[in-house]
């Protein structure tokens, strides 16, 4: 029972913020919570049918759209929208958009979602004008925050963040079930504004040092190579993938170390959030090494899922639960159970990217990664419903 207590009741303090304007994070993060339960079960089932645990589903492409659509749009881009335009004009030193304007942006993503899967073809069209809506309003937002803002964080961190959600907004209209098309988004979209998210946490958490001056416009130089090939390779077949993999590389070179990343991790110790930090970094180092050296090392579709269930789910966890954590004033699990999820999530997620996995295996690894996206899940709920119960200063629109 004390060690009940201890992971779910854990001695961590968190002194609560003062909010100096009304909170949205919680508004775009509950809906990302739903979207990972419909998002991961649709994906265990498919995994299982996969690896042949399961028959065949009907209407298995399909679910596979769902499954994506959900998981990049849904899922990892409500968890992006919150932590954007709740800590954006923080990260990127200016003024935050008012509220009425940031939380318009829920309803025509969800909307969106719903009505890009009608067979209706006007329907469906609807659907993915209002989902690019939601993802183009928010980067004319944080470019408008960046240029008003302060301007040694305008390309190391306004552009690329306002660019990556630029290009998520064309994700509604691609055949998202088409890995390379799925791994130029989580490129391009995610990771890309993951990127600027790791920057400020690199700073101010571990003490790592910052991308500015001609270094921020030679990291928004190389970024933009890496868009640019990456873009060249899925749509044009001009390039091949080595490149755009090596570019990506060069990128990560950049980040890890301008911002000194790996002494920092060093210095500052274990923790969840700095497990996160390393974690992720590695996920993308390896993702981006398999297409440097091409598909003979690993299918695209292994490398879709190495970013997708890998990186970015170990990102939102980690992440999540330290802002909520802030947030509400309490903690989601204690420091040591966020870490060991993330270790078994990870696990979980290599297994998944892997080529040959038994059918019995499959099934193991996805009962135990639902158990712990339940657990989990629902403790950031309740923490996300205690964050909307706070008191809060409204001085914004």
């Amino acid at each position: 029972m004390r060690f009940i207590n201890k992971i779910f009741q854990p001695e961590q303090p968190f002194t609560p913020m003062n909010f100096t304007r009304r909170p949205v994070l919680h508004l775009f993060w509950a809906g990302g919570v739903v979207a990972m339960v419909l998002g991961f079960s649709i994906g265990f089932l498919l995994w299982m049918a996969q690896t042949g645990f399961l028959d065949i589903i009907d209407d298995y492409q399909t679910l596979k759209l769902w499954h994506a659509r959900i998981q990049i749009i849904g899922f990892t881009g409500s968890f992006l929208l919150g932590f954007a335009l709740q800590a954006g004009p923080h990260v990127l030193g200016g003024h935050p958009p008012p509220f009425v304007s940031s939380v318009s942006i829920i309803p025509a993503l969800w909307l969106g979602l719903v009505l890009g899967e009608f067979q209706s073809s006007f329907i469906s069209v609807i659907g993915n004008l209002l989902i690019s809506l939601a993802f183009l309003h928010p980067s004319y937002l944080l470019l408008k925050i960046s240029l008003e803002g302060d301007p040694q964080w305008r390309f190391s961190r306004g552009i690329p963040m306002a660019g990556g959600f630029l290009l998520m907004a064309s994700s509604p209209w691609l055949d998202l079930v088409d890995p390379e098309k799925a791994l130029f988004i989580l490129w391009c979209g995610p990771i890309t504004i993951a990127m600027v998210a790791g920057q400020q946490l690199i700073n101010n958490v571990i003490k790592g040092g910052k991308i500015v001056g001609k270094s921020g416009l030679a990291f928004l130089a190389l970024l933009t190579t890496a868009w640019l090939t990456t873009a060249l390779a899925t749509f044009t077949q001009i390039l091949p993938w080595n490149i755009a993999g090596i570019e990506w590389l060069l990128v990560l070179a950049m980040l890890a170390w301008k911002t000194n990343l790996f002494p920092a991790l060093t210095k500052f110790g274990f923790a969840a959030i700095s497990l996160t930090l390393f974690l992720g970094f590695i996920g993308m180092i390896v993702a981006a090494s398999v297409m440097a050296i091409g598909n003979d090392v690993m299918p695209v579709d292994a490398v879709v899922h190495i970013l997708g269930a890998g990186v970015t789910t170990v990102l939102i966890i980690g992440v999540v639960s330290r802002v909520v954590g802030f947030f509400s004033g309490g903690a989601v699990l204690s420091d040591l159970a966020v870490s060991v999820t993330l270790l078994i999530w990870s696990a979980i997620a290599t297994l998944r990217a892997a080529t040959t996995v038994s059918g019995v295996l499959s099934l193991t690894a996805s009962v135990i990664g639902g158990i712990l996206l339940v657990v989990w899940g629902t403790r950031v709920a309740w923490r996300l419903y205690e964050i909307g119960r706070r008191p809060y200063q409204d001085n914004s629109a």
